[in-house]
C-alpha cells in the first residue's frame, strides 16, 4: 500500500496491467487508438503520484481510479477479443460438474420465481450502493482508513481484470449451450426490468472469472466488521443476497463464486485487517485519527500542516 509519496499497490497493479495489455496488443499488430484512453489514465494516475501528497490532490488521487477503472472495464470488453478470442465458460462449466453434477446456477433456475428474481434483482443492484458507500465511510473515518480501503477496493478491480483477460468467459446466461437450455427469464418488476437492462447493456461481455460482485461485497462486509461488528450484522443480510444473485439470476459460474470470495477475503486481510487488528472495534463508527485532508498528526497530538 506504500505511502502517498511512494506508488501504492493499486497503482503499481494497474500500471502493470495496462502496459501488459497494451505491449501484447501491440506485439499482435492488433493496436487501435482507442486504447491510448487507458494508457492516458495511467499516464495521469503517474503524474498524481508525484503531486498527490496533501489536501484536494490527495482526493483527486484517490477518487481518479474509481474512474480509470471504470473506462478500463469497458475498453477490456473491446481490447480482450482482439487479443484472445478463447472463452472459458466451458472449463468453468466443467468445474460445476465436477463438484455439483451440472451448472449451479442452471440447477439452482427452477428455484427462482417470478418473485424471487425482483428481489435477487434488487439484491444485485444494491451492490453499487454498498461500495460506494463503503467509498463515502471510509472517506469520512480519515486518511489511513480512506487509503486502506480505496487501495483494497481498487486491487481487487485490477486482480478482477487480469483474471477476465485470462480466462474471458460471458457467464451461464450467454454460453449457448446452457441459455438455450435453461433460457434467460426477464419476467418479473421494475427490478428485474432494470437490473436486466443494466446486465445486458453495461456488461463488458467477459466479466465473469473472478466475481467482482462476490469479491467486493465480501471486501467490503470484512471491512465493516473491522470498523464496526454492529454495522457489519446490519449488512450480513444484504451481503448475502447479492451473492447469492450472482448464482440465482444466472450470471456466474461456482467457480467465480470461490475465486471471487478468496480474493475479497485476501484483499482486506493485506489491506484493511493488519491496519485495524491494532486497534479495538466494538459497536461504534469513529474517526481515525488523521483526517481524510491529508494533515498528519504531530509528534504532540495535533494536526500538522
Amino acid at each position: 500500500m506504500r505511502e502517498e509519496s511512494g506508488m501504492m499497490w493499486h497503482e503499481r497493479a494497474y500500471l502493470l496491467l495496462w502496459i501488459s495489455l497494451g505491449a501484447a496488443l501491440a506485439w499482435q499488430g492488433m493496436a487501435k487508438p482507442s486504447d491510448a484512453v487507458a494508457g492516458g489514465q495511467a499516464l495521469a494516475l503517474l503524474g498524481l503520484v508525484k503531486v498527490g501528497k496533501r489536501g484536494l490532490w490527495w482526493q483527486v488521487r484517490m477518487w481518479l481510479p474509481l474512474v480509470a477503472l471504470n473506462v478500463t472495464y469497458f475498453w477490456l470488453g473491446d481490447a480482450i477479443p482482439r487479443l484472445n478470442p478463447w472463452r472459458a465458460d466451458a472449463m468453468l462449466l466443467e468445474l460445476d460438474r465436477a463438484v455439483f453434477g451440472d451448472c449451479l446456477a442452471l440447477k439452482a433456475a427452477p428455484l427462482v420465481s417470478t418473485w424471487a428474481r425482483e428481489i435477487l434483482s434488487m439484491a444485485y443492484l444494491s451492490f453499487f450502493p454498498l461500495w460506494l458507500g463503503g467509498l463515502a465511510l471510509a472517506q469520512w473515518r480519515g486518511r489511513q482508513d480512506q487509503q486502506s480501503f480505496f487501495t483494497g477496493l481498487y486491487l481487487i478491480y485490477v486482480v478482477g481484470f487480469a483474471g477476465y483477460i485470462l480466462f474471458p468467459a460471458a457467464g451461464p446466461f450467454r454460453y449457448p449451450p446452457l441459455s438455450e437450455q435453461a433460457g434467460f427469464a426477464t419476467a418479473g418488476g421494475v427490478f428485474t426490468r432494470m437490473n436486466d437492462a443494466v446486465v445486458m447493456n453495461g456488461c463488458n461481455g467477459v466479466d465473469v472469472f473472478p466475481s467482482l460482485h462476490t469479491a467486493i461485497t465480501v471486501f467490503v462486509l470484512l471491512a465493516a466488521w473491522s470498523w464496526s461488528q454492529r454495522l457489519a450484522a446490519w449488512l450480513a443480510m444484504p451481503c448475502i443476497l447479492i451473492i447469492c444473485a450472482t448464482i440465482g439470476l444466472q450470471y456466474h459460474y461456482a467457480a467465480d463464486l470461490a475465486a471471487g470470495t478468496l480474493l475479497g477475503a485476501a484483499v482486506w486481510w493485506l489491506t484493511i485487517f493488519r491496519h485495524s487488528s491494532k486497534h479495538h472495534h466494538d459497536g461504534t463508527l469513529c474517526h481515525s485519527t488523521s483526517r481524510s485532508s491529508g494533515r498528519e498528526p504531530r509528534p504532540d497530538g495535533r494536526q500538522g500542516i
